[in-house]
């Protein structure tokens, strides 16, 4: 298994989503939640089934939700690094932008 790190605007995306999930209805945050870990887990165990999508970039495209986990994967060093969790409705131009620095 490869290490993760999260960045924190990924965190707060993912927070906020499972706050506005939960609002919607009862109990529709934590199935968000426990969706979006169980990509992540997978993203950990076996990053490269996951695409480039631009320079160093991948994307796991979340089943059942409309979103993506966009993150970086450094063999040398085997971390995956989430940059990431990105609505799908939003302006696509943003998908790809943040780069970890």
């Amino acid at each position: 298994m490869n290490g993760l790190v999260i960045l924190e605007e990924a965190k707060l995306e993912w927070q906020n989503s499972v706050i506005w999930y939960e609002e919607q209805s009862s109990g529709l945050g934590l199935r968000f939640a426990e969706v979006i870990e169980k990509k992540i887990e997978l993203i950990t165990e076996s990053p490269e089934l996951f695409p480039k999508r631009k320079s160093n970039l991948r994307e796991a495209v979340v089943n059942i939700f409309p979103f993506s986990i966009i993150f970086e994967f450094h063999q040398k060093r085997s971390l995956v690094t989430i940059v990431s969790v990105f609505h799908n409705k939003r302006n696509l131009k943003e998908k790809f932008k943040r780069v970890r620095k």
